[in-house]
């Protein structure tokens, strides 16, 4: 059985976070956006509407309507590939994976653009 992710916002300071803490849960973003970010991440729906999504390794499930989406769903396809393809889409977005198996939280940390060199 594929695993399964369910993804939130994280708060603007995330760097104080623990992972196994509690945070809020924060909304992903709106649903044009977030479907504009993860296409210039190679994933996207195979048809105009859809609300699967799908990127190297993974699959992502998009709850119905437009507006402001709270969460989202997140499949593993193909565990060879999909570790390397979530953190960075979790890098780049700002989310939190949160693993209901586990009850751990998972995410990547952005860079500022002052820590750049």
């Amino acid at each position: 059985m594929p695993r399964s992710y369910y993804i939130y916002g994280l708060p603007e300071n995330a760097a104080d976070l623990d992972p196994d803490g509690e945070f809020p849960r924060l909304p992903i973003g709106e649903r044009t956006a977030v479907l504009r970010s993860l296409a210039q991440l190679n994933t996207s729906p195979d048809a105009p509407g859809s609300c699967t999504l799908y990127g190297p390794g993974i699959e992502i499930s998009l709850p119905e309507g437009d507006g402001v989406l709270d969460f989202a769903v997140l499949r593993v396809s193909d565990e060879a590939i999909s570790w390397p393809v979530m953190l960075r889409i979790a890098g780049e977005m700002g989310w939190c994976l949160w693993d209901p198996e586990e009850n751990r939280n998972l995410f990547k940390l952005r860079r500022r653009d002052d820590d750049l060199c």
